[in-house]
């Protein structure tokens, strides 16, 4: 039903939103535990379209700040083969200039993902993070990481679990205290060969009572 509707109607927000469809149905084939032949071409096919829709949308001098970041993440997210890295940028950049959070958040993941440079992509996050984009804190720190590999995560760990215990009300609350106790956990653990520290924190992320992924957050410091 959606792809007839941008046959009749090239509307930018459904543009974009097939495209990211399509892209992630590429994706579900490329894991496919039987993959053949027919699956790659359809999967060819399928990104070919996504790159034309996504670069349609972003060349729209019309083009809302939602469907200049959704197409910014969805270039990035294409295989390397497909990827339009300058476009993503100049999406992103568009956005940001209406005051968009995500796409800030989203050119960090570009020079993060696509370009290697750890260092312009913290700025991002960081920037991310002043205006409240509290999620961003993870981000941080992995490419504080990525930057150093002596880098101690505990004192931001800290400052992101304190700023995140004065907030009433905040989608990824508790989950995200979850993360960072379980890093601070595999820090003390790994590099510091502190057991009883590392069960502290971990008792202290069980505590938060939530089904949360975080539990099992890594950040490879071993």
């Amino acid at each position: 039903m959606l792809e007839r509707s941008v046959e009749k109607d090239p509307f930018p927000p459904h543009m974009a939103y097939l495209a990211d469809t399509y892209r992630e149905i590429a994706k579900a084939n490329h894991r496919s535990s039987q993959p053949t032949r027919e699956l790659e071409y359809q999967s060819q096919i399928l990104l070919e379209n996504a790159v034309k829709m996504y670069e349609d949308c972003v060349e729209d001098t019309n083009a809302s700040t939602v469907v200049l970041t959704r197409c910014g993440f969805g270039l990035i997210k294409l295989p390397k083969k497909y990827r339009n890295v300058k476009l993503a940028k100049e999406a992103f950049e568009r956005a940001m200039k209406s005051g968009s959070r995500r796409a800030t958040i989203g050119m960090g993941h570009l020079l993060d993902w696509c370009m290697d440079d750890y260092k312009e992509a913290l700025k991002y996050f960081e920037e991310a993070y002043s205006a409240e984009s509290i999620i961003t804190g993870l981000e941080i720190i992995k490419m504080k990481f990525k930057i150093d590999d002596d880098y101690n995560p505990l004192e931001d760990c800290d400052k992101f679990i304190k700023d995140l215990e004065g907030m009433m009300e905040e989608r990824h609350k508790h989950e995200l205290i979850v993360a960072y106790c379980m890093l601070k956990a595999e820090y003390l653990l790994v590099k510091r060969e502190d057991l009883l520290a590392a069960v502290r924190e971990c008792r202290i992320a069980m505590d938060q009572q939530c089904d949360s992924k975080y539990l099992w957050v890594s950040i490879h410091l071993h």
